[in-house]
């Protein structure tokens, strides 16, 4: 089995993917979203009803544009989770 290892501290601070999408239509005001974001699997689907939105701490981290289920994501989950929560701070420009 190959054991991987993630250097979360680097994902905090380094942008997976900082491309423009699509370059040939640049829009004013653009921000990259990727990086590392909180994240939780709802197993129990209560997240809604226990107000998982009202800005508290999601303790699981994940890399974003990654999915949860791949390695690059930090997370190298392979369950399926039907509802999974996000959460960032960021200032819109």
């Amino acid at each position: 089995m190959l054991a991987l290892s993630f250097d979360w501290d680097t994902a905090a601070t380094q942008t997976p993917r900082p491309e423009y999408p699509r370059p040939r239509l640049v829009r004013e005001g653009w921000q990259c979203l990727n990086g590392l974001w909180e994240f939780a699997a709802d197993r129990s689907r209560s997240g809604l009803t226990n107000n998982w939105h009202d800005g508290r701490k999601l303790h699981g981290k994940i890399v974003v544009p990654f999915a949860y289920q791949y390695a690059l994501s930090g997370r190298n989950d392979k369950a399926v989770e039907e509802v999974v929560w996000y959460a960032r701070s960021f200032e819109v420009p």
